[in-house]
This record gives C-alpha cells, sequence and structure tokens, in this order.
C-alpha cells in the first residue's frame, strides 16, 4: 500500500472517529422513520376499517328508522374518526335525517361543516348541492343561489344547474330558470325526464302568460 493509500485510510478512520456515531444515529432514525411508517400507515388502515364498520352500522339503524341511536353512531363516527371521510359522510347521513325531522337548521349546519371541511372535492361538492336545496326548501333563496354560484366541480355541472333553475323559479325569473335547465340539459343531466317536465311547464305558464 502506497502513501497515498495510507492517508486515505487515515483520513477514513479519523473520519469515523469523528462522525461515525452521527452516521449510526442517522441510520437508527431512518429505521425507525421508515418503522414509524409502517406503524402509522396500519393504524391509519385499522382506522379506516373500524369506521366503515361505524359507518355499516349508521346505515343500518338510518334504514331501520332508529334515528336517535343513528345520532350517537354518526357522532362516534366524526369525533373519532374526524381522519377519515366516513366523518363527513356521517354529517351528510345526520343532515340528511334532521331534513326528515323537518330540522332545516341542524340540517344546514351539519352541511356547511361538510362543504368546508371534507378533504375530497366530490363529498364537498355533494354537501353544496345539498345544502342549496336545503336553503331553498327553507324560503332562503337568495342564500342558496350564493352557495351553488360556487360549484366548481363539472362532476356536479349539471346538477347544480337544475338546482339553479328551481332557484329561479322561486325567485320568480322563469326565463333565467328556462336558461339553466336548457344548460343542465346539454351538459347530460341524468333525469332528463323531469327535467323536460320543468321545461315544458315554463313554456306552458309562458303561453298562458301570452294569451294573457
Amino acid at each position: 500500500m502506497d502513501q497515498t493509500e495510507e492517508e486515505q485510510l487515515e483520513r477514513l478512520k479519523e473520519w469515523w472517529n469523528k462522525n461515525g456515531k452521527f452516521v449510526i444515529a442517522g441510520l437508527v432514525v431512518g429505521l425507525a422513520a421508515v418503522v414509524g411508517t409502517r406503524m402509522w400507515t396500519d393504524a391509519r388502515n385499522s382506522a379506516a376499517e373500524a369506521a366503515s364498520q361505524q359507518y355499516e352500522q349508521l346505515l343500518g339503524l338510518v334504514e331501520q328508522g332508529d334515528s336517535a341511536q343513528a345520532e350517537q353512531v354518526a357522532g362516534t363516527l366524526f369525533t373519532e374518526y374526524s381522519g377519515t371521510p366516513y366523518a363527513s359522510l356521517a354529517k351528510l347521513m345526520l343532515a340528511r335525517l334532521k331534513v326528515e325531522q323537518d330540522d332545516l337548521v341542524a340540517a344546514a349546519t351539519f352541511l356547511r361543516q361538510v362543504m368546508d371541511n371534507a378533504k375530497q372535492e366530490e363529498i364537498r361538492q355533494i354537501a353544496r348541492l345539498r345544502l342549496a336545496r336545503v336553503l331553498l326548501a327553507d324560503g332562503k333563496a337568495d342564500d342558496a343561489l350564493s352557495v351553488i354560484e360556487g360549484a366548481g366541480s363539472t362532476v356536479v355541472q349539471a346538477d347544480s344547474e337544475i338546482i339553479k333553475g328551481d332557484i329561479f323559479l322561486a325567485q320568480g325569473k322563469p326565463a333565467e330558470a328556462r336558461a339553466a335547465y336548457e344548460r343542465a340539459m346539454a351538459l347530460g343531466a341524468e333525469n332528463r325526464r323531469l327535467l323536460q317536465m320543468k321545461l315544458d311547464d315554463l313554456a306552458m305558464a309562458s303561453g298562458d302568460e301570452a294569451v294573457q
């Protein structure tokens, strides 16, 4: 071994003596991070599975008409499993129950929470549509229009145009309602038969007004 190799070896030894403990510590931290990530993933999967089971129970209770017990299970979902999508789905279900109980204020509160806080865009947009419906049913057409105007997802665009049409009708704006329904039709709204009935009713109303 020549002098250069000996010098390199000595430098390596010196470096290791100074920094070896930090390298080992780094390896330990890295290993702990890997293990911790696996444990966190396992815990997250476990929580999601538990939340899924709770949500299935919630659906069963709703189908049975046991609203009191359903509300308790829903409360567990959005307090103990707030990091899962099932928490938001539970609030959507609670909003439905409140609508059935004619408590539109409580329903709107739950829907606003989902619309503002849900991590999933699809769930937020569903909450937005339902909130607009609830506000309209509560006689708050202007508020409903303000909510639905914020619907930016193309997934719900056709549905949002239908709701806009209903809001415009409630506001006494048949021309705007017709335009909204026609946009919904062009966007491929699913319930086209009902939508066509709405358009036909507007056409008949317009004809009656012309006769008068």
